[in-house]
């Protein structure tokens, strides 16, 4: 179940903002074992519209944070979608399963969740911001200033 975030209201009483959080659990598929269990989450917030941030426990208090397109997580979740360093695609195994691939110089990880999570979880996100209308979000002129000025 996904939660959402609501921001305390600015100065002048209201919100500009929206995220949703959704905690899941991952089957981590190429261990010396075979699996293990990682814990993690997703995140959205409506000020990066194109934008999920997947979160992945790693030890008690550490995790590796990766960032990726929305609309890379719900393609992969009706057949192989992305390139690289992110892969996402239904489980050739079990139909209730996404696969989500990452690749990084520290070498790759394969990761196995619930689609029907994933699914809950990009409902919120099209619920705080309709796909499609991403670019409605955006202030552009803020973001064109802030790249001419060099901030990153």
């Amino acid at each position: 179940m996904s939660e959402y975030v609501l921001p305390p209201p600015g100065p002048t009483g209201g919100t500009n903002y929206s995220t949703c959080s959704h905690p899941m659990d991952f089957a981590f598929l190429r261990t010396a074992n075979g699996r293990a269990e990682v814990r993690g989450h997703f995140s959205y917030d409506s000020r990066d519209p194109f934008t999920v941030r997947a979160f992945f426990m790693q030890g008690q208090e550490d995790f590796v944070e990766w960032v990726f397109a929305r609309d890379l997580l719900a393609s992969g979740l009706e057949r192989a979608a992305g390139h690289g360093d992110i892969r996402i695609r239904p489980s050739s195994n079990d139909s209730a399963m996404t696969v989500i691939e990452l690749a990084s110089p520290f070498g790759t990880a394969v990761l196995a969740t619930s689609s029907k999570a994933l699914a809950g979880f990009l409902a919120c996100t099209g619920e705080i911001v309709p796909f499609g209308q991403e670019d409605l979000m955006l202030d552009w002129e803020s973001e064109l200033a802030r790249l001419l000025a060099g901030e990153h």
